[in-house]
């Protein structure tokens, strides 16, 4: 290979210009785009009770999510969820009784 085409090469995630920062942030863009555009016909949807509901609903996907991460990480290559969902489930439990035993802000102790 020439010296001119390994620099060239070399040199070519540096010149990332203006349409290839667009081009890598498109589909967050395109989310808030589409969330404000739903927003202006029902200004509902941004309430703080639909966007709890929304957290809530998701949250079985994020612990999901979270446990592959952790295989991924550890480098393990396992396609069954059950340990890795149960370590990070117990470690959000731990979290969660800590911050409301804490006292954190926004928490609250259940009857």
């Amino acid at each position: 290979m020439t010296d001119a085409a390994s620099r060239t090469r070399l040199d070519a995630p540096r010149r990332r210009g203006a349409v290839g920062w667009l081009l890598s942030f498109s589909q967050p863009l395109f989310m808030i785009v589409m969330e404000l555009a739903v927003y202006a016909v029902e200004p509902r949807v941004m309430s703080a009770r639909d966007i709890v509901n929304a957290l809530n609903r998701s949250s079985n996907l994020v612990l999901f999510a979270a446990a592959q991460l952790m295989v991924i990480l550890m480098r393990g290559f396992d396609l069954s969820l059950d340990a890795s969902v149960s370590a990070v489930s117990a470690a959000a439990a731990s979290a969660m009784t800590r911050l409301v035993g804490a006292g954190a802000r926004g928490s609250r102790r259940l009857p």
